[in-house]
């Protein structure tokens, strides 16, 4: 029974276009330190991310305002991608399986179309990966 749970949870997050990447797939040098360097290019990666924290609200507080679906559901993985570009760009890929691997957040609310309710718990979840990522960058320079 444990085990058909977690098939039907493996196969919703692969609709949502989420992917899981375990830990022991990564290599040394995905989780190598950042050089001085690095940690200035990080500033730069930190001023792309936040305009996506912002559009990522955005589509979400649509979504929320209007329940419209269909938009949402169209707007997520071109946002996801955006987001995954940065962070391939920027960081090591410790930083882009942590954000695959976001936890959903539930947000179901009255009137809300379930069709959309999945790509609005996985995008909030994301959103909230991201908050912590800039909070991370900001103490670590």
């Amino acid at each position: 029974m444990f085990g058909r749970r977690i098939l039907h949870a493996f196969a919703a997050l692969s609709l949502l276009g989420c992917s899981i990447v375990r830990a022991d797939d990564l290599t040394s040098q995905d989780v190598a330190p950042k050089t001085a360097r690095e940690a200035t290019n990080d500033k730069a990666a930190m001023a792309k991310i936040v305009p996506l924290i912002e559009e990522g609200k955005q589509l979400a507080d649509t979504f929320l305002r209007t329940k419209d679906f269909v938009t949402l559901n169209a707007a997520y993985p071109a946002w996801s991608n955006k987001v995954q570009t940065v962070l391939q760009e920027n960081f090591d890929r410790s930083y882009l399986v942590r954000y695959r691997n976001a936890a959903p957040i539930s947000r179901l609310e009255s009137g809300m179309a379930l069709a959309g309710a999945g790509s609005l718990e996985a995008m909030t979840g994301k959103i909230e990966f991201l908050n912590d990522l800039v909070g991370e960058l900001k103490h670590a320079n």
